[in-house]
């Protein structure tokens, strides 16, 4: 299996931008592809059709944000978990977030009461994070850890190190990675294997 750095990950997305790519489609096609992973997820698993979005103010929470679209299409009950203010993300970021509204998704800053059955979509982080996890993330991810329900991270689970495979604080515990392009160095590397789950 070839596996990446995120930095040449990253050189290879932006050679591709060059080349006539679109950084919008691009995550549209990651987060159908995280949506029809859900999708299947759920039904192996025969749990509820509900899904918690974690959202970063990346465009990580951008492909979060369009699974939840998808899902909401495909009549779930989708809401988000928004930490940031709207206008303190990405451009695509805050796009996705607007049209996952008007498809009738709801965002709140913070988890409410839980759900007994979900599935839990974490785009908080990409994989370009460092170092260790602060407010308000850090309460969002151990709330999630705790949960006991299963979490589908998108590329990377928030907190590792892709790099190093080093998570310098709480990270998320992935039940399934769904990695983009190709598998980060760092899912194979020091905590790596305990926080990536399967890999799709």
């Amino acid at each position: 299996m070839k596996t990446v750095t995120p930095r040449q990950m990253s050189e290879l997305e932006s050679l591709a931008l060059k080349n006539g790519a679109s950084e919008s489609e691009f995550m549209e096609e990651a987060g159908s592809g995280v949506a029809l992973l859900v999708q299947d997820f759920v039904e192996r698993l025969n749990i509820d059709r509900v899904a918690i979005l974690l959202c970063g103010k990346g465009n990580n929470g951008g492909d979060a944000y369009v699974a939840g679209i998808q899902l909401l299409q495909l009549e779930y009950e989708v809401f988000a978990i928004q930490p940031n203010q709207i206008s303190d993300c990405s451009r695509l970021c805050k796009q996705n977030n607007e049209r996952f509204i008007h498809e009738g998704g709801r965002v709140m800053e913070t988890f409410s009461e839980l759900p007994p059955s979900a599935v839990i979509i974490d785009g908080l982080f990409g994989t370009g994070f460092r170092g260790a996890v602060s407010e308000p993330y850090l309460s969002i991810i151990q709330t999630a850890n705790q949960s006991r329900l299963p979490i589908i991270s998108i590329d990377i689970p928030s907190g590792l190190n892709g790099e190093t495979g080093i998570a310098e604080g709480p990270a998320i515990i992935a039940t399934e990675t769904a990695f983009l392009g190709l598998p980060k160095r760092g899912f194979f590397l020091n905590d790596g294997w305990n926080h990536t789950g399967k890999l799709r």
